[in-house]
């Protein structure tokens, strides 16, 4: 009966045990259980459950700090945008070269393009961590090998560039792509995942200089880089960007002139006029500092004005991916 009261409030048989009627306490008519003395509640059945309802989705940080097709889209929905294809074999330099850009433009380093913002800091930052600072000896690779989640999608990295000879403002998204895509795609002609080609103002070729100089990896090099550029036209054709055959570790290596002419000929009879750069991403010479060649790459590659296509072309509607003002393909590619 301890746990019980009664309706009289007279009654002292909470205290004394002895019912005031002298009826016998489990009984007595006016005895109340304790859930009803404390107004109806059972706090029987509430032991063990939480204060709170645990939330329907668990907040989860996205896989990349790059950015998706979708926020690519969104961005150049709103202002002008150029994609810069960056292809080549695993090792060939092509993240060096991204984080060599970033380090340059966060110095001021790159003549006549002023860093103007990012929505891919996060990504920059992680690719350029062991560029920045190390112990000891000079690390024989200084950024990671490129890796993606999702197999079927590029992560796009954005850099916002303003150009000090005319004021304009370029959005620039340029992918981070692990070289076996490259290689993919030069063996077994794998293309769908680099459909957002096809909408590209450029496409970055990069070739490792030390095997195109090498008289022993010369001719694999050169066959392998014509077999991108076949690829690359077969993806884009009719409207094919500019490609830019970007030679990487200049410092350790410098191609003959013959070897480049043969690469300049082969792209000629697919109707390329193929440009040529040469860089040192991180540079083990003496002679030529590093970051020797980055900033003619982005200027050269931007040099064209940026509306120089016709918004209302005329004759035929373009194909999907055209390079025209804002114009995205849709499908889930750019």
């Amino acid at each position: 009966m301890s746990d019980n009261s009664c309706r009289n409030s007279e009654c002292t048989v909470a205290q004394t045990g002895i019912c005031l009627l002298n009826n016998a306490p489990d009984e007595c008519p006016n005895r109340m259980l304790g859930s009803e003395a404390k107004g109806g509640l059972d706090p029987s059945g509430m032991l063990g459950e939480p204060v709170l309802a645990a939330p329907k989705d668990t907040p989860r940080f996205p896989p990349s700090a790059a950015l998706g097709v979708e926020d690519v889209r969104a961005i150049m929905g709103g202002s002008y945008g150029r994609i810069i294809g960056v292809l080549g074999a695993p090792d060939s330099g092509k993240t060096a070269c991204l984080v060599s850009l970033y380090l340059l433009l966060a110095h001021d380093r790159v003549d006549g393009l002023t860093f103007a913002d990012s929505k891919s800091l996060m990504a920059f930052d992680e690719l350029s961590r062991g560029a920045r600072r190390w112990r000891g000896a000079t690390p024989e690779q200084m950024t990671a090998h490129t890796e993606l989640g999702d197999d079927r999608s590029a992560g796009f990295l954005h850099l916002k560039l303003l150009r000090q000879s005319d004021g304009t403002r370029l959005n620039l998204f340029i992918p981070d792509l692990p070289g076996e895509w490259s290689t993919s795609l030069i063996d077994s002609n794998r293309a769908d995942r680099l459909e957002f080609l096809r909408g590209a103002y450029a496409i970055w070729i990069m070739v490792d200089g030390r095997s195109l100089a090498d008289r022993l990896q010369r001719r694999s090099a050169i066959h392998r880089a014509s077999l991108l550029i076949d690829r690359i036209v077969a993806l884009c054709v009719p409207a094919i960007p500019t490609v830019r055959l970007v030679i990487t570790r200049f410092d350790q290596g410098q191609p003959g002139e013959a070897t480049l002419q043969e690469l300049r000929d082969h792209a000629s009879q697919l109707g390329v006029d193929l440009a040529i750069s040469n860089i040192a991403s991180f540079s083990e010479s003496a002679d030529i500092p590093a970051g020797t060649g980055i900033a003619d790459l982005v200027t050269q590659t931007l040099a064209r004005p940026c509306y120089d296509d016709e918004f209302w072309p005329a004759g035929p509607i373009a194909m999907p991916g055209s390079r025209y003002a804002l114009r995205v393909p849709m499908g889930g590619s750019l």
